[in-house]
This record gives C-alpha cells, sequence and structure tokens, in this order.
C-alpha cells in the first residue's frame, strides 16, 4: 500500500467516491476571472483558478 493509499484510508475510512469534476461543478475556459474579491471570496460566484488549487482551509499533502 503506498502513501496515498494509506492516507485514504485513514482521513476516508468510510471509501471515497470519485466524480468528474464536470459532475458537481459548472466547468468553463476563456472567461475571465471576477475582478473584484467580494465576487469570489464568501460571495455570489463560486470561483476557481489554477494559481486558486492548492489554497484551501483544510488540505492533504500527497507529496513523498
Amino acid at each position: 500500500m503506498n502513501k496515498i493509499e494509506k492516507l485514504i484510508n485513514e482521513l476516508c475510512p468510510n471509501d471515497l467516491t470519485y466524480k468528474k469534476l464536470n459532475e458537481v461543478a459548472v466547468v468553463t475556459a476563456g472567461n475571465s476571472a471576477p475582478q473584484k474579491k467580494q465576487y469570489y471570496t464568501n460571495g455570489k460566484y463560486l470561483f476557481c483558478s489554477t494559481a486558486g488549487v492548492g489554497q484551501v482551509k483544510k488540505s492533504v499533502d500527497f507529496s513523498v
């Protein structure tokens, strides 16, 4: 069992449900990001750019 599998077993004892991103979110490309922080920080529009990936309040570091 590798490190990721061990962490999944430890943190998700009831197993995981894998879904494609477009099953849980609207995925678009080509639109510009909201320019005012009020729109994407606790605002009306949930927004994540690739620059925001990993900047979550709770995360697990799977690096080896």
